[in-house]
């Protein structure tokens, strides 16, 4: 009986570990042959890429310099160049660099900007609201060395070496961390201030500094504005990957659904898909959850409690919006690393710009769509609900309800199979002997009885050892 139990709970196992790993294999490589693809739009894309990536020969690190000059920061120069850019594009709007300052829980302090282009939209039936367009811009070409205001956190290391490191400089231009996402925008803003008139809603394009650290720059733009009046976040992030996929919420949102319609009708449907939560462990969480999506590792995080968000991104088959030791059979992971680059980036990914392509497409497409607008209203409307996911009291209830159900299941089985093949410890038809008595058989099923008398089973058992004992 304990052998049975044993074997049915290792195939239950067994069968829920395989449900798991189906759950987090790989989707098929995305199918970008049926995009129909702009070479003019693709070229321009290309351009943007290149350009930026040639600012300060790459370095786009936050205060790689102890000394915080401006021509010793590669960020603040990248910021310059891509507020340079958006006033080229904006006409009567003004592209503006805000500085913040970050303190890290180590006490240190970096002097960030974010640089965002506001556009108004004209259309008397617009909505007065607000989406987001945004990515970080910076990258981790430079290591990052920040004296410790507070010594006391590290004593040893700050005597000895008076400064703590943040980042290990990669010597990479950041094609995939994060120049990609950067031209996407440009292009974006590009497209936006063209034809401005035809916006649905008002538009914020922000270019967000310490990213590559932390998201201390969308953090700090968010404390700027009314979070209320934002329909929508789009994020874009590391991009360059085997596929393209999206992230809106834990459960399916109307806006979300909107979304897959405009990448379907675009021609996108095979090329990018939406794609569920996976928890990141040991990270921080957000007001809503008790754990942080894996989706959410990025920009997105901060507004995902207050706002509708999109988060689009790319990763590799086996482990969707990270990029892992190998981004597939062949192509090798080479996001944050020192083969970062714009050189390798076409080596590795064919696709590239039909990917930035399609990620400018999708964005320009939401903000001249009048339903996406309806769809961002009626989806903040019915934000779910997640007491369900932060409450302990439903939490432990939840824990304790799947695992009596997989109790019961365990021995619902084991009854199953024990009726089916019922347990006897020896065949029915097989003579017992009983040498004692009238223990395990006698006459009246086949046994033969020892006990004394005539053999019928009456009378005193009969002693073996008696014979024995009398000598």
């Amino acid at each position: 009986m304990i052998k049975k139990i044993i074997i049915v709970s290792i195939l239950i196992l067994s069968l829920f570990s395989l449900l798991l790993l189906s759950s987090c294999s790989s989707q098929s490589k995305s199918d970008y042959s049926s995009f129909a693809s702009d070479a003019t739009r693709q070229e321009l894309l290309d351009s943007e890429l290149k350009d930026f990536l040639a600012v300060n020969g790459g370095n786009r690190t936050s205060q790689t310099k102890l000394s915080g000059k401006d021509d010793l920061d590669g960020e603040k120069e990248a910021a310059r160049y891509i507020c340079s850019k958006l006033n080229e594009y904006a006409g009567s709007e003004v592209a503006v660099i805000k500085e913040f300052v970050a303190t890290t829980s180590y006490g240190d302090e970096f002097t960030s900007q974010n640089v965002v282009l506001s556009i108004s939209a004209t259309s008397p039936s617009a909505s007065n609201k607000k989406m987001i367009f945004g990515a970080y811009y910076d990258n981790s070409y430079e290591t990052v060395e920040a004296v410790q205001s507070n010594s006391g956190l590290f004593p040893f290391y700050s005597a000895n070496r008076g400064a703590s490191y943040y980042i290990t400089g990669t010597k990479a231009e950041g094609a995939m961390e994060s120049g990609m996402s950067v031209a996407i925008l440009l292009d974006l803003a590009r497209r936006i201030c063209a034809d401005r008139d035809n916006l649905k809603a008002n538009v914020d394009i922000v270019f967000y500094g310490l990213g590559a650290l932390s998201e201390y720059g969308s953090y700090k733009y968010s404390q700027s504005i009314a979070l209320e009046d934002i329909l929508i976040a789009f994020n874009v992030s590391q991009l360059g990957g085997d596929n393209l996929y999206y992230y809106c919420d834990e459960v399916s949102t109307i806006h979300g659904d909107y979304i897959n319609k405009i990448a379907d009708e675009g021609g996108m449907g095979s090329c990018i898909s939406e794609q569920k939560a996976g928890t990141i462990k040991y990270a921080q969480t957000s007001e809503a959850l008790p754990y942080l999506p894996a989706p959410l590792n990025n920009d997105s995080a901060t507004f995902f409690d207050s706002c509708n968000i999109c988060s689009i991104t790319s990763g590799a088959e086996r482990n969707p919006f990270f990029f892992s030791s190998k981004e597939s059979d062949s192509h090798e992971n080479i996001s944050a690393t020192s083969s970062d680059s714009y050189k390798q980036l076409q080596k590795y990914n064919e696709n590239y710009l039909k990917q930035m392509d399609i990620v400018s497409s999708l964005l320009t497409k939401a903000a001249f769509d009048e339903e996406m607008v309806s769809a961002c209203e009626e989806s903040f409307l019915n934000k779910p609900s997640y007491v369900y996911l932060s409450s302990t009291l439903w939490l432990n209830i939840t824990v304790g309800v799947l695992i009596s159900a997989l109790i019961f299941l365990v021995a619902f089985l084991t009854k199953v199979i024990e009726k089916r093949h019922p347990f006897n410890p020896m065949p029915k038809n097989e003579k017992r002997e009983d040498v004692f008595g009238d223990g395990f058989g006698g006459p009246s099923d086949g046994g033969q009885d020892f006990s004394k008398g005539d053999g019928s089973g009456s009378g005193e058992p009969e002693n073996p050892f008696e014979d024995f004992f009398k000598n």
